[in-house]
């Protein structure tokens, strides 16, 4: 019995050592992970990869308003509903508050990522039902492309949050 205990407590350390205790996404380190395997996969292959940065619009009103505890329904919610929209082989994850970060291997065209991006501003538009209340969030998104836009995950992701900022801009 405390055997099969310890495996338990080691396997849920190893869980939560790479996914989010929220949504259950992957976390920062295994996003990391998965894009540097991209980044090899794609210099051996000579194809290219788009990163997404997506920052969801009015969260903090939302945990002013209701709370932590419904915000954190929020993010489960918005967690659910991203890995939903989702084929097997993109990566969806959390990095941070209402921070999510998605890895699109294989593209065929930039515009493709631009796609993606724009159905995930759509895919936020119907409202979520939190503790019977309807909550309304938008998106921002950023994006970046390798080997365009960087050639490791530091230069990608911080091509994609700039240009998350500036869709932000525009949209105010």
């Amino acid at each position: 019995m405390i055997l099969r205990n310890r495996r338990s407590t080691r396997k849920k350390i190893k869980y939560y050592a790479y996914h989010d205790y929220l949504t259950g996404l992957p976390n920062r380190l295994l996003f990391q992970q998965k894009v540097e395997e991209q980044i090899r996969v794609a210099q051996k292959e000579h194809t290219f990869f788009a990163l997404l940065f997506l920052d969801l619009n009015g969260f903090k009103h939302v945990n002013d308003t209701f709370g932590h505890d419904v915000g954190d329904q929020l993010i489960q919610a918005v967690a659910k509903r991203l890995q939903g929209h989702f084929q097997e082989g993109v990566t969806v994850s959390r990095m941070a508050g209402d921070e999510f970060n998605i890895l699109l291997p294989n593209l065929s065209s930039k515009r493709e990522a631009e796609k993606v991006a724009d159905d995930l501003i759509r895919l936020l538009e119907s409202p979520f039902i939190i503790d019977q209340t309807e909550i309304a969030v938008s998106g921002s998104t950023g994006i970046s492309i390798y080997p365009d836009d960087g050639g490791d995950l530091k230069a990608l992701l911080k091509r994609a949050d700039f240009s998350m900022y500036q869709e932000k801009g525009k949209r105010k």
